[in-house]
């Protein structure tokens, strides 16, 4: 009898396993890339992500514009920058990253595009594709494009959108 009653906990406990909710799962996130100083061609990826899906309100599709919650906002005006005399001239004031910076998309683990941040008007470097901003209340994820370039514009992968979509953080407007 006893035995009968451990195996019925444990076919409980597997179907409750199975069926948890994989919203919760976080499958949108985006990482820093940052140069790496002994090759200028390479990028050292963060370990860990600047935001994920937890940390976005909504995403409008349309734009490509993310507002983020207003606990992350929160933490991240708390978070003190190593020199805080430092001036934006390019990059995400409120990602705290630099114009040289880039940024990678990925969902489910799996990177889906990648891009630049920002540069400043005194660069002479344009940001070709997939470009972030700092807008009010988050960032906005804009596109440029030149005539003769032959980069595709990523950010309306479908896997991106069902993810978002599945998270009810997606603004189809």
């Amino acid at each position: 009898m006893r035995v009968k009653s451990i195996l019925i906990i444990v076919i409980l406990l597997c179907i409750l396993q199975g069926c948890s909710n994989d919203s919760e799962e976080i499958s949108f996130e985006v990482y820093l890339g940052k140069e790496d100083l002994s090759n200028l061609k390479k990028y050292v990826i963060s370990e860990e992500p600047l935001f994920t899906d937890r940390d976005i309100k909504a995403y409008d599709w349309k734009t490509h514009r993310i507002i983020f919650k207003k606990e992350f906002l929160n933490q991240k005006a708390t978070q003190k920058n190593s020199d805080e005399t430092k001036t934006y001239l390019g990059g995400s004031k409120l990602l705290n990253t630099n114009s040289r910076d880039r940024f990678i998309v990925y969902v489910n683990k799996e990177p889906i595009y990648e891009g630049f941040y920002m540069q400043s008007v005194l660069s002479s470097f344009y940001p070709v594709g997939a470009t972030m901003v700092d807008v009010e209340g988050g960032v906005q994820i804009t596109f440029n494009q030149v005539e003769g370039s032959h980069v595709m514009d990523k950010r309306n992968d479908e896997r991106i959108y069902n993810r978002l979509n599945e998270k009810k953080i997606l603004n189809k407007k």
